[in-house]
């Protein structure tokens, strides 16, 4: 059995992005797959993965488009 975490963080981009960038161990985690991150950007409900933040469905939770990729 393994476990994963998820967290969503309502803070600005700015900030998650310095905070990855600085802590080697929360990027590995990332790149991983042993934890998965979100976060709230006024309506929208994005998720960090592959680098990149991609905009979610808020019901689902599932990604909106392939297209709809949204870059630091």
């Amino acid at each position: 059995m393994s476990l994963r975490l998820t967290v969503v963080i309502d803070a600005p981009k700015g900030a998650i992005k310095q905070v990855i960038g600085n802590h080697a161990l929360v990027r590995q985690l990332l790149a991983n797959g042993w934890l998965h991150q979100r976060r709230y950007d006024g309506d929208r409900f994005l998720r960090y993965a592959t680098g990149r933040w991609q905009e979610l469905d808020m019901e689902t939770g599932c990604r909106v488009t392939k297209d709809k990729q949204l870059r630091y």
